[in-house]
């Protein structure tokens, strides 16, 4: 019985380092995400403003 609550104690210590890992992950990617949709937003922007300048430059409305 001892054996196997030492073993379930380090069972739920791994669990628990595994599961901290994994939030610092998440973390991570949801702060990489953010970043990502932000330069896309401005990406976005830039293309429509050039595509914008790009048909009054040219004169037409297609």
């Amino acid at each position: 019985l001892r054996i196997q609550r030492s073993k379930a104690t380090d069972d739920a210590a791994e669990t628990r380092g595994r599961l901290e890992v994994t939030q610092q992950n998440l973390s991570a990617l949801e702060a990489q995400n953010k970043e990502l949709r932000e330069l896309n937003r401005t990406l976005q922007a830039a293309l429509l403003e050039g595509f914008r300048g790009g048909k009054a430059a040219s004169g037409t409305d297609e």
